[in-house]
């Protein structure tokens, strides 16, 4: 979601006031955020001169800078988190613009806690000398930070600094402008998916109160021994337990929907966190007797994840697992390849018909055989879960075999430095080549 462009003309900064108008109209070139991104970075690189220019994108649901890098001809988005260690992060926290004269020198002047990553100019051969940062702003928000970058042209200057501040401005006008078209194209199917959930809520949440008033009215109407009284009384503690859940479960949603988060956004190691987020299910697995597994690496595997949602994703998926499986066993895994770290659930339970497969997901759907089953349910859990990991570049899937269990596996990418980061890229695009004759022949 950002854009990196080489200088285009030769054109000083102190003069461009004048044309802001016109520069406006060149950053709405293109409709959408990725297209105006690319279209941004172009002309503030030709305003200010500069030799490169980095737009950041801030992602304020997981509090983090977005941008797509190029290292070696291979595109990779990467993410920076918004704090005090970063030029942009430092930019984005404060909302303070400033020169940095000497990107390889001393930076305490800006901030204690600032650095200068140096393992992307050792990536693209670019030597960063000096450089301006400044916030995109839109009503007193910051949507994006600015970047521009030199390394052999004429030195910034601090008089630079008001100019990329005014051409900040435009670019947080024009990503609020393609934000708003972008919300605009989809608000039909919105309104859609708005009146299917209110249809669904009040169904769902009606039966738990209906029941409710019935077993109240009865025991009002009728002479019951303290025996009956007790038993009708906890199903009604039962059926409103279920509403509260629901209600719960509905908020939840609710903010994973609307973008907000559950809980600080942090960097957490999964084969640690997730043997500790299961032990609450032993004594419930063990109690409907199933057995139950937790397996997984040896730490440390890091993952950056809203700290509460990862804890949501687990209790999701592994009391699923439990509720929908009569006899045999739950087993949750923790997986680990190059680039991914995965959460495996795998049950031996009632599983999923093949036909309600495609809308698993969806909020308030449960599958028929669950439906049919005397476990109750609100269809909400799953589309928390996917939307948690969707939103830190993961996703959720599903191997199941109705009547013989179900795999409920969510990925989420590895936290890795950007050293390391660039180091994997290069690997990737370039392999090893065995020393051995053999091999080079086999």
């Amino acid at each position: 979601m950002i854009g990196v462009s080489r200088r285009r003309e030769d054109c000083s900064p102190l003069a461009v006031s004048p044309r802001f108008f016109e520069l406006y109209d060149e950053m709405l070139g293109e409709p959408g955020i990725p297209a105006v991104l690319n279209r941004v970075s172009a002309v503030v690189s030709a305003v200010m001169g500069a030799e490169a220019t980095t737009v950041f994108l801030v992602r304020s649901e997981t509090r983090e800078l977005e941008a797509s890098v190029t290292v070696d001809n291979v595109p990779r988005t990467i993410r920076i988190p918004i704090d005090y260690r970063s030029f942009a992060g430092f930019c984005a926290s404060t909302k303070r613009s400033f020169l940095v004269g000497d990107a390889y020198g001393d930076l305490s002047h800006i901030d204690p806690d600032i650095r200068f990553d140096r393992s992307w100019d050792e990536a693209t051969g670019f030597k960063t000398r000096d450089m301006l940062c400044a916030p995109a702003i839109y009503k007193e928000e910051v949507v994006g930070v600015v970047e521009v970058l030199n390394s052999r042209v004429r030195p910034f200057e601090g008089g630079d600094i008001p100019v990329l501040e005014s051409v900040a401005r435009l670019v947080g006008y024009a990503l609020n402008q393609a934000r708003m078209h972008d919300d605009l194209a989809s608000m039909k199917q919105v309104e859609r998916e708005k009146a299917k959930f209110m249809r669904i809520m009040v169904h769902e949440l009606k039966a738990p109160v209906s029941a409710s008033v019935m077993l109240v009215d009865a025991m009002c109407m009728a002479d019951l021994a303290e025996e009956q009284r007790a038993q009708m009384l906890g199903r009604i503690r039962d059926r409103l337990g279920a509403l509260l859940a629901m209600v719960k479960e509905t908020l939840e949603l609710s903010k994973v929907a609307a973008g907000e988060l559950l809980g600080d956004v942090v960097v957490l190691d999964l084969a640690r966190e997730v043997p500790l987020l299961c032990r609450p299910f032993e004594e419930t697995a063990a109690a409907k007797g199933l057995q139950f597994f937790v397996k997984g690496p040896q730490p440390p595997l890091p993952v950056r994840v809203d700290a509460q949602g990862l804890g949501l994703i687990v209790s999701n998926l592994v009391s699923n697992a439990i509720k929908y499986t009569p006899r045999g066993a739950v087993t949750v895994e923790v997986l680990a390849s190059r680039e991914q770290a995965e959460i495996s659930v795998s049950d031996s339970g009632i599983g999923v018909p093949e036909t309600d497969l495609p809308r698993l997901f969806t909020e308030y759907f449960r599958a028929s055989n669950a439906v049919r089953s005397s476990v109750e349910g609100t269809g909400i859990g799953l589309a928390s879960v996917k939307g948690i990991a969707e939103r830190f570049g993961g996703q959720l899937r599903c191997e199941t075999r109705e009547n013989e269990g179900s795999t409920f596996v969510v990925s989420l990418p590895r936290y890795v430095s950007t050293e390391k980061l660039i180091n994997l890229m290069r690997a990737a695009k370039n392999p090893p080549v065995p020393h051995d004759s053999q091999e080079r022949n086999s």
